[in-house]
C-alpha cells in the first residue's frame, strides 16, 4: 500500500502545481489583455484627437494653455464643472462664455461624458465653440 499512497501524493502534487500554473497563465493573460484594451482605447482616442484637431499655430495654442492652466485650480489634469463656474470670469473674457452659460459649455467640451475634462477635450471643445477655421498653420504643442 506504501507505494500506491506515495503515488497518490504525486499525483495530488502533479494535479496541484498544474491547477496553480494554469491559475496563474490565467491571470497574467486577463492582465495583459485589460492593458492590450486600455491601450487600443488611448490609441483609438489618440487618432480621434489627430484627425479633429484643427491646425493652430503658437498664439493660440498658447492662450488655450494659458486659460487652462487658469482654470484647473487644483492642477489635477483635467476640468470639473466646479471649477469652471468658479473661474466663469476668465472664460467669459478670454472665450465669451458668461456665467449663464456655463453649464452648457461644459456639456459641449465634456466629449466622453465623464463629467471632468481634459486638455484634449478642452481645446476640441473650444475650438467648436468659437467656431475656429481648421486650416490655420500647425504648431504641435503638448500640455504636461
Amino acid at each position: 500500500l506504501y507505494p500506491l499512497v506515495n503515488a497518490g501524493y504525486a499525483t495530488t502534487w502533479v494535479l496541484w502545481l498544474c491547477f496553480v500554473a494554469s491559475s496563474q497563465f490565467i491571470i497574467v493573460n486577463l492582465c495583459a489583455g485589460v492593458m492590450i484594451s486600455m491601450v487600443i482605447k488611448t490609441g483609438k482616442e489618440v487618432n480621434f484627437y489627430m484627425e479633429n484637431t484643427p491646425l493652430l499655430n503658437d498664439e493660440l495654442w498658447k492662450d488655450f494653455i494659458d486659460l487652462w492652466v487658469d482654470i484647473d485650480e487644483d492642477n489635477s489634469g483635467s476640468l470639473t464643472l466646479d471649477e469652471m463656474k468658479t473661474q466663469h470670469r476668465k472664460l467669459s473674457q478670454r472665450i465669451g462664455v458668461n456665467r449663464d452659460h456655463v453649464e452648457l459649455f461644459f456639456d459641449h467640451i465634456d466629449l466622453n461624458g465623464d463629467g471632468r475634462v481634459r486638455f484634449e477635450e478642452f481645446t476640441l471643445g473650444v475650438i467648436s465653440w468659437l467656431g475656429l477655421p481648421r486650416n490655420v498653420n500647425t504648431v504641435g504643442v503638448e500640455y504636461k
